[in-house]
C-alpha cells in the first residue's frame, strides 16, 4: 500500500518546493509561537480499490491538505498570497520519489481553496486541499 513511502515522498516534495515560511508536518514537533506565519502539511489517505480485473493492480486515493496560518496583524492579503503559492505548488503535479526512497508516482489534482477569515487561537487560516492518487501492484 506504500502509505509511509508516499507520505515521505510528498513531504520531501513540499520541503524542497516551499520556501515562503516554516512548515509543520505530521508527527514532527513544531512550536507555532515562534512564527507569525507558517504552513501545515497533512496527508490523508482514502479508499483504495482494484484498478483492473487483473489481480494485484490497485489505486489509492488521498488528500494533501496544506493549511496556511498567519497572525491577523500580518494581514489577510499575505494569507491569500501564501494560499495562492501553495495552490500553484500542487496544481496538476506528478510527485516522484527522491532516491533512495522507492515509492509510486503520486498524481496531484487541481486543489480547492477555502479562506477562513475567522480568528481562532490567534490565527487566521486558508486551507488548500489537493486530491491525489497513485497506482501500485503486488
Amino acid at each position: 500500500m506504500k502509505f509511509a513511502q508516499v507520505q515521505q515522498s510528498i513531504e520531501e516534495y513540499i520541503k524542497a518546493q516551499w520556501t515562503e515560511t516554516q512548515v509543520s508536518y505530521d508527527n514532527v514537533q513544531f512550536n507555532s509561537d515562534l512564527y507569525d506565519q507558517y504552513l501545515r502539511c497533512n496527508i490523508l489517505f482514502g479508499e483504495g480499490r482494484k484498478r483492473t480485473i487483473t489481480v494485484g493492480c490497485y489505486r489509492q486515493i488521498g488528500m494533501l491538505m496544506l493549511t496556511v496560518f498567519v497572525k491577523p496583524a500580518v494581514g489577510r492579503a499575505r494569507l491569500l498570497d501564501l494560499a495562492n503559492i501553495a495552490a500553484t505548488l500542487v496544481t496538476d503535479v506528478r510527485v516522484g520519489a527522491t532516491l533512495p526512497l522507492v515509492a509510486p508516482v503520486v498524481n496531484l489534482k487541481v486543489p480547492d481553496l477555502i479562506l477562513d477569515n475567522t480568528e481562532r487561537s490567534g490565527w487566521v487560516q486558508a486551507n488548500v486541499s489537493s486530491p491525489f492518487y497513485y497506482d501500485w501492484s503486488t
